[in-house]
């Protein structure tokens, strides 16, 4: 490759986030976050009834890598886990929490299907024909036509969700005022996959952090009961700015959930923070160095510039990555 080349392929190297495919882990994931992974795992395995917990980060700083981790711990611990971002799912000016709890049980019988879950065939058909109920008949039978000619049931779904406002529309109208049919088919879709499996359910849903502000205040202050009310595990995601707003921190005290918040690396301790001659904490340093190394070759990078960008990003995983790629365009140019 010419130099050029090299550079050009560092660059898209760490444009690699986040990270889901085998390949990309074993090649790019560092143990990043692992405190942060625990709690993650000790509020999803927490022995409490309805167990719901809200995710939260800086955007850019590695959440969707970390509930990626998250859910094949989950897996190690024999939970069914079905996990998903809101966005390849719906129009995202238009989510609410209907299409958001909509969306789970498609993505609950998708993945059971991708695992060859044994549902008896009555059953499984049933589940799936009730995402063809709306409450205009005409576009229901229009649906169930459309739907029978042998569509996947993600594929059809997710194409109506994102293109068609008037799907949305008609979704809403339905649940509006029937959410409990709604929770109750998921409960239904749950507990199916539960007894043939054998397993406890958990979803697991990136991406509403991305969300505009309005959206999210009316999805997790007006309908947060809505959410909660699935009887299996769920992990939200949440934008960082309105985690001490009190209007959600007072909901999510009077419903008893846990806020899980994506630390940031420290390079030194609190105390020494503000010291010049301070040694910074070398387990935070050697992590994102890791970060780096595996991303970019020894020979298209000075060990001193390596180490000018991790302490400059000031441990933000998404400003070590911009200053990283910087550099690049800057060799490219």
């Amino acid at each position: 490759m010419s130099r050029y080349d090299q550079f050009a392929d560092v660059y898209r190297n760490l444009d690699l986030l986040p990270l889901y495919t085998p390949e990309k882990i074993k090649r790019f994931r560092v143990p990043y976050a692992q405190r942060t992974l625990l709690e993650l795992e000790e509020a999803v395995l927490a022995p409490v009834d309805n167990s719901k917990t809200i995710f939260t980060g800086h955007r850019g700083c590695g959440k969707s890598t970390l509930l990626s981790q998250l859910a094949d711990r989950m897996r190690e611990e024999n939970l069914f886990v079905a996990g998903f971002s809101i966005a390849r799912m719906v129009e995202m000016s238009d989510v609410n929490h209907i299409n958001i709890l909509y969306s789970m049980g498609i993505q609950l019988l998708d993945k059971a299907e991708e695992l060859t879950v044994p549902i008896d065939a009555n059953v499984k058909e049933s589940l799936v024909q009730w995402f063809t109920q709306t409450k205009s008949k005409t576009y229901a039978e229009q649906l169930k036509q459309e739907f029978s000619l042998g569509a996947n049931l993600l594929n059809f779904f997710q194409g109506k969700l994102q293109k068609e406002s008037s799907f949305r529309e008609e979704i809403k109208e339905t649940y509006e005022r029937r959410m409990s049919d709604l929770s109750r088919h998921l409960d239904g879709i749950a507990g199916v996959i539960q007894e043939a499996t054998g397993k406890e359910i958990l979803v697991i849903i990136d991406d509403l952090d991305k969300l505009e502000l309005p959206i999210v205040k009316s999805i997790f202050h007006d309908h947060i009961q809505s959410l909660f009310s699935p009887n299996f595990r769920v992990v939200y995601t949440i934008p960082i700015s309105v985690v001490r707003e009190p209007w959600l921190t007072a909901t999510l005290e009077s419903e008893r959930r846990t806020v899980v918040m994506l630390s940031v690396t420290k390079f030194f301790p609190k105390a020494l923070a503000h010291e010049p001659d301070a040694e910074p904490i070398a387990a935070n340093v050697e992590m994102l160095e890791a970060m780096l190394e595996k991303r970019i070759p020894d020979e298209l990078i000075d060990v001193d510039v390596k180490r000018q960008i991790m302490m400059t990003s000031g441990g933000v995983l998404r400003e070590q990555v911009r200053l990283a790629q910087e550099c690049c365009r800057e060799c490219m140019l």
